[in-house]
């Protein structure tokens, strides 16, 4: 019975691995420095990359056309913005941004965040 164990684990163990270091390195909310957005805190200032909704309450929705009713703005590229409030175990943060001449305050889910920066 051992040598069938033996030959099982042999069998397995590359794909484990291979599959555990993808994991490891898929976080993709992660930013420089090993810090992540979902752990960003009041006060705190973040540059924000990629494809970001900044929503108008902290919801998500399953149809397209409510989503779209409650997003704000659609952040592209490099946009830097200042954690006003966290909620919910650090998915929610309340931010503060500014666009057009504007100043535009909304939630962020972070999980949703591709890529962040810390600037403070």
């Amino acid at each position: 019975m051992i040598p069938n164990v033996l030959s099982t684990l042999r069998r397995i163990f590359p794909s484990l691995l291979v599959a555990s270091l993808l994991l490891l390195g898929s976080n993709l909310a992660r930013a420089e420095g090993g810090v992540s957005f979902r752990f960003a805190e009041e006060g705190q200032g973040w540059v924000l990359r990629g494809s970001v909704d900044v929503l108008k309450w902290p919801f998500v929705y399953d149809r397209s056309r409510e989503r779209a009713r409650n997003t704000l703005v659609r952040l592209d590229g490099d946009t830097q913005v200042r954690v006003i409030e966290t909620r919910s175990f650090q998915r929610w943060k309340r931010v503060e941004l500014q666009q057009d001449g504007r100043t535009v305050l909304g939630w962020v889910e972070s999980y949703s965040v591709p890529e962040a920066m810390r600037l403070d």
